[in-house]
């Protein structure tokens, strides 16, 4: 099993954001698990920033959480809203 370091980590997403927009919702972890078909225990590692994911699974949070897949990434790449993200966004808002 490898470990995320802080640098791999950073590049998915903003583990504070997700936790801050799930609490906004009003949405427990394991509602958004469901709603985003994880399981409860990977949004929780998500949320400590314990486990990296997908554009996929990131734009599917994003979607239960009614923001864009830009505002769950690390800080370093909002500005750049790299194509993977940009795409899983679009693909969200086509649904």
């Amino acid at each position: 099993m490898s470990t995320i370091t802080p640098r791999r980590r950073a590049l998915y997403q903003n583990p504070a954001a997700v936790r801050r927009h799930r609490i906004l919702a009003g949405l427990t972890q394991m509602a958004l698990a469901a709603r985003a078909e994880v399981t409860d225990a990977h949004v929780s590692k998500i949320e400590n920033g314990k486990s990296s994911v997908s554009p996929e699974v990131l734009a599917r949070i994003a979607n239960e959480l009614g923001c864009k897949v830009t505002d769950l990434l690390a800080p370093e790449l909002q500005p750049q809203q790299s194509a993977a993200f940009s795409v899983a966004d679009e693909k969200v808002s086509a649904r």
